[in-house]
């Protein structure tokens, strides 16, 4: 059983990733380059996104073990591949990554529901990945929501329906000392999806807006888990988002700290982690 844990972290900047690898680095897991992996010994690997630098290394690292690998690469995919193609064939199209991969995990339930080689991780937030100070006292508030995302198609839709309902939407923000002051000042997290059919968790956005103790409201979720509707955050259809945030106002604290206990406290990330590589 390997209990050495390193993060690869792959040459080509993603900033959407740029919170994942915060949450990785506050949580004190070492990070390297795919051209330090030696997987002669034991140790757990794990890495996102896959792209072109993975399927290079990836084949090398396996036969420079003669067979007898003594490490594990893990996978932690966070996208879902959104081709023109049934749910099913996209999770065996994925999935057939696994021939160069011990494990495949994925932070949406209904996801890995679709395929035998993936397994269920909760990506979770962490204390440290805020200001302390921005969870106890947050306030005064400047913007009442943020889509924290990239809104273009759809979501620009929303946005200006949102506008629309006379809500003071924050702006993007992607250096982290501006994301840090958004998010700090921001009332709501609203969760849309990039895509009308991909009814998905958006696994890094819940984390953020758990460690900031911000209420989340989202379009419906296949499977929220372990998130639970009423409870954890609130889901509306996509017509009723406007009104739907503007009745979270006066429960802000109620809802971000019910997330916040349950992403940073019960599934932190780094215990998280660690419960799926020794489980």
């Amino acid at each position: 059983m390997t209990t050495s844990i390193v993060f690869v972290k792959p040459t080509h900047h993603y900033q959407s990733y740029d919170d994942f690898w915060r949450l990785v680095e506050v949580s004190g897991f070492p990070v390297i380059s795919f051209n330090l992996v030696d997987l002669t010994v034991d140790v757990t690997y794990i890495f996102t996104p896959w792209n072109g630098e993975a399927a290079e290394v990836l084949p090398r690292l396996r036969a420079a073990t003669d067979g007898r690998p003594r490490g594990r690469i893990v996978w932690w995919n966070l996208e879902r591949d959104l081709a023109d193609a049934s749910e099913d064939e996209r999770a065996t199209r994925v999935a057939a990554c696994s021939l160069l991969v011990d494990d495949i995990w994925v932070s949406d339930r209904h996801y890995a529901s679709l395929h035998k080689d993936f397994k269920h991780v909760v990506l979770g937030g962490h204390p440290s990945f805020a200001d302390p100070r921005t969870i106890l006292f947050r306030g005064p508030m400047q913007w009442s929501a943020t889509l924290y995302a990239y809104v273009w198609g759809r979501r620009q839709l929303i946005a200006d329906a949102l506008l629309g309902n006379s809500h003071n939407l924050a702006p993007d923000a992607w250096a982290q000392e501006n994301r840090a002051h958004v998010l700090a000042h921001t009332e709501v997290m609203v969760n849309t999806h990039q895509y009308d059919n991909a009814k998905i968790v958006a696994p890094i956005r819940f984390a953020v807006a758990a460690s900031y103790g911000m209420a989340l409201i989202s379009e419906p979720l296949e499977d929220p888990y372990p998130l639970v509707p009423d409870q954890h955050f609130f889901e509306a259809p996509t017509e009723r988002l406007g009104p739907s945030v503007r009745g979270l106002y006066d429960h802000t604290a109620w809802w971000g700290t019910n997330l916040y206990d349950l992403l940073v406290v019960e599934h932190r990330f780094d215990k998280s982690v660690r419960v799926a590589v020794l489980g």
